[in-house]
């Protein structure tokens, strides 16, 4: 397995163009606190400050006209100003980067890919960001840029994305900024209308060109014990398909990354440890009832984050004690795959800032 470092050059534009992503997610998120707009309403001779957060009129009175409410308007249109000033001075900024970004090669992602994460990490509600992450060969677009390297393409293709819905957690999803719930196959068509759910595989959604997209969730330790298997109670939406032992990815915490789509725009993937979804890949490479050609490509794409994480993520153990909820049997095949990887220690492996010891 070879695994190519960035140059210099495309080092420096993907931490430049990360970090100003950052910074735009921030704003953002505070922008969308501002959404809306705020109106005297004359009622029974009175006026009131009325909060309105959508275009359907939802919202709430702040009270009567006084100095309170007076200086409450004030202070939301300043600051709503002052966000939409510096948003719209960062997405300028994104927009210069993305040239530079597939020119360096870094846009690496497939758009659609990219814009059904952001579309997804946009209707996200504050508390659900690892409630549903990206697992399977997209999860490799993370870490990548999380050490500044390139795999090879062969074990990154696919014409998928999974989503791993934990349903311990809360998951609330909004997709017309009214803070509303939604289900997923909404948002997909946000990202291209013609995404149906297949009738014979109602955890999956399709497009016209064949792209799936498919919502997956752990399959309870007891089988009699049943689990959420809709993010919304619409029975047209998703239906997510039970899969044995994928609470192993969630035996370390998630983690985030920025990565680019091939139109050069930036997005936060949301992912497994790196580690953990190693040793899953391994443990589903040995397994009798897979496929074949996925028991072969499962292997390398395990092996290829191992020596990811002994080459450049030198911060990320896998004897570290965060792994104690992966089953012993996995820690000690991926601590033996570890150990046996020959790694040229004279090649430069510095990982990404932020990702160092």
């Amino acid at each position: 397995m070879i695994i190519n470092s960035l140059d210099n050059d495309s080092r420096r534009i993907l931490i430049d163009a990360s970090q100003v992503y950052e910074v735009y997610l921030e704003v953002d998120r505070q922008y969308r606190d501002y959404k809306g707009s705020m109106k005297w309403i004359k009622r029974n001779g009175r006026e009131y400050l009325f909060r309105r957060r959508n275009s359907r009129g939802d919202g709430r009175s702040l009270g009567a006209r006084d100095e309170r409410t007076q200086e409450i308007c004030r202070q939301f249109y300043e600051k709503k100003n002052e966000l939409t000033s510096k948003r719209k001075s960062l997405i300028a900024e994104l927009r210069r980067h993305r040239r530079y970004c597939q020119a360096a090669g870094i846009a690496n992602v497939p758009k659609v890919t990219a814009d059904i994460v952001r579309i997804i990490q946009q209707a996200k509600q504050p508390g659900s960001s690892s409630a549903l992450i990206v697992v399977g060969a997209n999860a490799m677009f993370a870490y990548e840029n999380m050490a500044g390297v390139r795999f090879e393409k062969k074990i990154m293709t696919t014409i998928d994305i999974d989503f791993l819905w934990d349903v311990r957690q809360k998951l609330s999803l909004a997709g017309d900024g009214s803070h509303r719930n939604t289900g997923l196959l909404p948002l997909l068509k946000k990202a291209d209308k013609t995404f149906a759910r297949l009738s014979n595989t109602p955890f999956r959604a399709a497009n016209e060109k064949g792209f799936m997209v498919d919502l997956i969730k752990s399959a309870p330790a007891n089988v009699h014990k049943t689990t959420p298997s809709l993010i919304r109670s619409d029975k047209t939406d998703l239906v997510a398909a039970e899969i044995r032992n994928l609470e192993w990815l969630y035996a370390a915490h998630p983690v985030s990354a920025t990565v680019f789509g091939s139109d050069g725009f930036p997005v936060l993937f949301d992912v497994p440890d790196p580690r953990v979804f190693a040793a899953h890949k391994l443990w589903l490479s040995e397994q009798q009832d897979r496929a074949p050609l996925k028991k072969t490509r499962d292997r390398e794409q395990g092996l290829a984050v191992l020596r990811l994480l002994k080459e450049y993520l030198h911060n990320y153990s896998p004897d570290a004690e965060e792994l104690r909820g992966l089953p012993l049997t996995l820690r000690n095949k991926m601590l033996e795959e570890y150990d046996r990887l020959d790694v040229d220690w004279d090649n430069e492996s510095v990982p990404a800032p932020g990702f160092e010891i």
